[in-house]
């Protein structure tokens, strides 16, 4: 979805046409991250893309905004479950937050979260 959208996004650039302004905003309606950061850029790119007074800059700006918040995210592992997927300064936050009340927690990219499946077979790290 990110490519599609970094692929419509330079057409727009290139061509300014009304066409790659529709494409860009059915790629982003299909999007279905529910992170609060993707949410709210998502919001801001379709609030960009749908208003008659918005320059080129803006939605350039904001579509933009939509594709880096979907790089990698994180999730944490803790006491037997996964957090929701995250922003990296999300996830930290969250960590050193669990941190102040006593939970531990560990940070790995939502792919390892995948690949784990179930936060039971997660190792502790040898350090620990």
């Amino acid at each position: 979805m990110k490519d599609i959208l970094k692929f419509y996004l330079e057409g727009y650039k290139k061509y300014n046409t009304s066409s790659s302004k529709a494409d860009m905003l059915a790629t982003i309606n299909s999007i279905t991250d529910n992170s609060s950061s993707v949410s709210n850029s998502i919001e801001a790119a379709k609030s960009a893309l749908i208003a008659s007074k918005s320059n080129k800059d803006e939605i350039v700006q904001a579509v933009e905004s939509v594709i880096s918040s979907m790089d990698e995210k994180y999730v944490i592992v803790m006491e037997n479950k996964f957090s929701p997927s995250m922003s990296k300064e999300d996830a930290v936050k969250a960590v050193k937050e669990y941190d102040r009340k006593g939970i531990t927690g560990y940070i790995v990219s939502e792919e390892e979260a995948k690949r784990i499946k179930d936060p039971n077979n997660f190792n502790n790290p040898k350090w620990y």
